[in-house]
């Protein structure tokens, strides 16, 4: 490998075709941002939703789903490599993972963070470019109660056991020139990484990581250096929509939507250029989702100015002490506000029963075991 020899990455967070585009797989949603990826040496995704027709969704959890042919204009638009370690990959069983992995091999994407058992699915993916080796590999640290995890012999994703992990990019280290994490994590709906996410990933730093690539919190985060290596703690939503889903409630199937705030329409094209000997030039570009016309570049001012201010935002003095009062302001607005503020009660003091008061204390363990950095799962 040449030292000077520079290498261009396009690397963007979540894609996902429930709703209005499950079944609707065109080019148009992607036209706007395409000469970003084929720009680029390598692009990457996440591939939130599993392709195929139809099939048995696994019960208890909200699901996502986009047809075959997605994976045909993910690859005409110019993206090469996807993770498949999230928590929606799994959402019709083995059947929607192989259908998955089948539809990005006919179109020629590869895959990490995924397979038919614990080795496959954690297996990295290298791709050689201009002399350059690049190494990637797919890791979820979302927690959830389906059986979604792969194991030996169990079909599934790669769940982030961190000794495991940190093996893996040791190996790959010594194989490769340049190595990528691509990182399921975080809490939904947060601007900002949590103190134990900040920690784990200087140790993932540390074990051989050049670059870190977060997704699942569904809106943009921070972007850290840590030494020669970035972390990107959360690239946001970069196609989206609007879906319904159904589950049950005591033992009653309801109806719900899940709609996109403006914060969710928010993405971005994080535009890498990487050599041996100068390291890392970052260019973020600044995307929002059209309900219309898909994943569409964003000039305004604005939004450079968002990305700037979630990333000095890391450099905040006693950061934890900070987050843990972010923390609770969020779990606030995002749970517990709607629930115990003053006019929701007394409006509906009258109806209120034993199992209603249960629920208010099931969604305040929950939220003080987020804030606590117990969990970071707010549905469980």
């Amino acid at each position: 490998m040449k030292l000077e020899v520079a290498l261009s990455l396009a690397l963007v967070g979540d894609l996902s075709f429930e709703g209005a585009l499950a079944d609707h797989p065109t080019r148009e949603w992607l036209s706007a941002v395409a000469p970003c990826f084929r720009g680029a040496d390598l692009a990457i995704g996440n591939l939130e939703s599993p392709l195929l027709e139809s099939g048995e969704r696994i019960p208890g959890k909200c699901t996502l789903r986009g047809s075959t042919e997605w994976a045909n204009v993910l690859r005409e638009a110019g993206l090469g490599l996807v993770t498949l370690a999230n928590n929606h990959t799994m959402d019709y069983g083995v059947n929607g993972l192989r259908s998955t992995t089948e539809a990005l091999e006919r179109a020629g994407i590869q895959y990490v963070g995924a397979g038919l058992d614990l080795t496959t699915a954690c297996a990295p993916a290298f791709v050689d470019v201009r002399g350059i080796r690049v190494a990637c590999l797919g890791r979820t640290f979302v927690p959830v109660s389906a059986p979604i995890r792969a194991g030996r012999g169990t079909p599934g994703v790669a769940f982030l056991d961190q000794e495991e992990t940190m093996e893996s990019l040791r190996r790959c280290r010594r194989e490769a020139d340049l190595v990528v994490l691509l990182l399921h994590w975080g809490l939904e709906e947060y601007r900002y990484p949590s103190p134990d996410q900040r920690r784990l990933a200087r140790d993932l730093v540390r074990a051989g990581a050049n670059a870190i690539v977060g997704h699942h919190p569904h809106v943009i985060q921070g972007i850290e250096r840590i030494g020669p290596s970035i972390v990107a703690y959360s690239l946001g939503n970069f196609l989206f929509s609007d879906f319904e889903w159904e589950y049950r409630q005591n033992g009653v199937p309801v109806k719900t939507t899940s709609r996109l705030s403006e914060e969710n329409r928010r993405g971005l094209v994080l535009e890498v250029t990487w050599s041996a000997a100068s390291g890392f030039s970052l260019h973020p570009r600044p995307t929002r989702i059209d309900a219309k016309q898909g994943a569409q570049l964003d000039v305004s001012s604005t939004r450079k100015e968002e990305i700037d201010a979630l990333s000095a935002g890391l450099d905040r003095l006693r950061y934890r002490h900070w987050w843990y009062l972010y923390a609770l302001r969020r779990e606030w607005s995002l749970r517990l506000g709607p629930k115990l503020s003053p006019r929701q009660v007394l409006k509906k003091a009258h109806k209120l029963r034993p199992r209603h008061l249960h629920k208010m204390l099931v969604s305040l363990r929950r939220s003080t075991k987020i804030v606590s950095e117990r969990s970071t799962n707010p549905y469980e």
